[in-house]
């Protein structure tokens, strides 16, 4: 079993941070950047503009908003649901430069702890 585990989670790896992935970082409350893998590198997730969602009456729809997904096991703190969080993440699909979003407000992270994922909802930062 222990094998099977093993490979599942490099798998996983490679999925959610191979050449396709984005370079992320977190900023938990404590106030410190997390910017690399427990496992080494920098911290990289799958980062779309966009995600499908099943309707109630099993009709989907799509939301055009950022949707980050993180490996859990790749996190030295993972975010709780009534925490706030910075995120950076990159401007858009074809523009590298970080920008701040917060990790809070009406759309919690959710774990798919079946996978070992976590999906963060990242939210513009509003001007003071």
């Amino acid at each position: 079993m222990g094998e099977a585990l093993g490979m599942m989670e490099r798998d996983l790896g490679e999925i959610v941070e191979g050449p396709f992935s984005s370079h992320v970082e977190l900023l938990p409350p404590a106030g410190t950047w997390i910017t690399t893998s427990v496992h080494g590198g920098p911290l990289k997730a799958n980062v779309t503009d966009a995600y499908v969602v099943l309707e109630p009456g099993g009709e989907q729809k799509v939301v055009n908003e950022p949707r980050v997904e993180l490996r859990i096991s790749s996190l030295s703190r993972v975010p709780a649901a009534d925490e706030k969080w910075g995120i950076r993440i990159r401007a858009s699909a074809i523009n590298s430069t970080l920008v701040l979003y917060v990790l809070s407000g009406d759309k919690a992270p959710e774990r798919d702890a079946s996978r070992g994922l976590i999906y963060l909802y990242p939210q513009a930062v509003s001007q003071a």
